[in-house]
């Protein structure tokens, strides 16, 4: 019998009425252009499912023999979207989301983890075996290569800081994998080795120093030790270690916001903690453990942080959207929970369009 095969749709839902739209022309961290990691935008996003429409839905990816193709995060640059799927890099119109080019990477993907990066009109991918290419975002002719280690999964999204691209790669759960850093012609400026490595570990750059998550490179679940490592930019000089015993892999990104990070761990922990731009230091650590009866709340989810109150997702068999509130002394509490209809492993989009509305009502 004839194997089935599946190429997955990548859609794009409007809002009717909608009046405003952030145009990115670079897309150089896990959540756009604003390098710190979190999504907030002024956009009237839809708040009810009678308010939006289908705008179109394009169907990309194939894999010859296989049942599903993996579509990374698509990443949005002017009037085109990027993505990857199965082997290929794909450039859509935003308007119709028709395909304007495509082309096959000189690498391969896993699971839809290879997140393009934007920078200077370059489209970066971190792909297996330690690879990183970097296509012309107009033609998709490849500009360069970098062959890392064989055997290391391209897991984590790519960083784009002052002329320097950070990526974080990983090979088992007690394995040891790097982090790496070129500049915009593809040439090795420095790497670092880590055990456990770094699985969806989105850096976050802050002054003269960059800032990374690490899992903590053992097999059993929150046994170990992982890591927030600083190194300075242009050396890779190791500014600091925060150690994190028994808190599970971190495998958010880091989000940034009034001199703090901001993440979650698998082992079911909201973090924050004060870094130091000039030196590198993380010093402050506040933690929250997330408890909901009936439910393991471990958290891959990057937080979204925004005036006093932490967004962000729980869950492995069960999901749930978390609010927690952070105190002036930057103690955390969990402010409110809703269940979801499924588990959680996203990073939540927040608007202040109806900040006002908001306000006036009394809402959260």
């Amino acid at each position: 019998m004839k194997k089935r095969m599946v190429s997955l749709v990548l859609a794009l839902v409007l809002a009717v009425g909608l009046l405003s739209m952030t145009v990115y022309a670079d897309w150089n961290s896990f959540r756009g252009n604003d390098g710190n990691n979190m999504a907030i935008v002024d956009a009237q996003t839809p708040v009810d499912k009678n308010f939006t429409r289908l705008s179109w839905a394009a169907t990309i990816g194939t894999l010859p023999g296989k049942d599903t193709v993996y579509v990374s995060q698509p990443v949005l640059s002017g009037n085109y979207i990027y993505a990857v799927a199965g082997t290929k890099l794909y450039k859509l119109s935003t308007d119709d989301g028709s395909i304007e080019k495509e082309v096959t990477l000189e690498g391969t993907d896993s699971y839809g983890l290879t997140q393009p990066a934007i920078s200077d009109d370059l489209i970066i991918i971190a792909l297996n075996d330690g690879r990183i290419l970097a296509y012309d975002k107009d033609s998709l002719e490849l500009q360069w290569r970098y062959d890392g280690v064989s055997g290391e999964q391209g897991a984590s999204p790519v960083l784009v800081s002052d002329g320097r691209i950070y990526t974080g790669f990983w090979k088992s759960e007690t394995g040891e994998a790097h982090f790496v850093c070129l500049n915009m012609s593809g040439e090795l400026q420095w790497r670092h080795t880590q055990k456990g490595g770094f699985y969806w570990a989105g850096a976050v750059a802050v002054g003269d120093y960059v800032f990374v998550g690490t899992d903590d490179g053992e097999a059993k679940e929150v046994s170990g030790t992982s890591y927030i490592l600083s190194f300075e930019k242009a050396s890779g000089k190791q500014g600091a270690k925060l150690e994190l015993k028994n808190y599970g892999d971190v495998r958010s990104s880091l989000a940034y916001a009034n001199g703090r990070i901001y993440f979650t761990t698998k082992g079911g922990y909201l973090c924050s903690a004060a870094v130091d731009g000039k030196t590198g230091a993380i010093t402050g650590l506040q933690k929250l453990e997330n408890k909901i009866e009936g439910a393991v709340c471990e958290s891959t989810s990057t937080p979204v942080v925004y005036d006093g109150y932490i967004y962000y997702g729980v869950g492995k068999t069960k999901g749930y959207f978390v609010i927690a509130k952070e105190s002036e002394n930057k103690s955390l509490e969990i402010a409110k929970t809703v269940e979801l209809k499924g588990r959680s492993q996203g990073s939540a989009l927040l608007t202040t369009a109806y900040l006002d509305a908001d306000k006036k009502s009394g809402n959260l």
